[in-house]
């Protein structure tokens, strides 16, 4: 899963050594995992760490080289990829469990994910 993948880097390049990000990138993965199906945002994971946006961004981009806002976006598209083929849950129960709310708002966010790892590929 994400969220354990970066855990496990976390774990092997100790991550905040240097720079101390380590423990907000922790306190953020398991913030993700507990809360990504309520539909949290950028803005709430920043308030939990009680840092703002900007700082919230800087600390993914030097520690994981992703963005807040992509890593929920992958978070919850790798989870919802999984129910697809783990569960017979209908793609609207998918979507809503993964925070996008209905299948609409769950299959544009899909098709933005899908396009910009197209791009990312060429």
């Amino acid at each position: 899963m994400v969220i354990d993948t970066y855990l496990g880097n976390t774990k092997e390049k100790k991550y905040g050594s240097e720079n101390g990000y380590g423990e907000y990138i922790k306190e953020a993965m398991a913030f993700i995992k507990n809360e990504y199906a309520c539909g949290i945002g950028v803005q709430e994971l920043a308030e939990h760490l009680n840092v703002n946006r900007s700082y919230l961004y800087t600390i993914f981009m030097n520690e994981l080289h992703i963005s807040p806002k992509d890593f929920l976006q992958k978070y919850r598209i790798t989870r919802a990829r999984e129910l697809l083929v783990l569960t017979e849950l209908s793609v609207e129960s998918i979507g809503k469990s993964c925070g996008y709310g209905n299948a609409e708002r769950f299959a544009r966010a899909a098709a933005k994910w899908q396009e910009k790892q197209r791009e990312k590929a060429l």
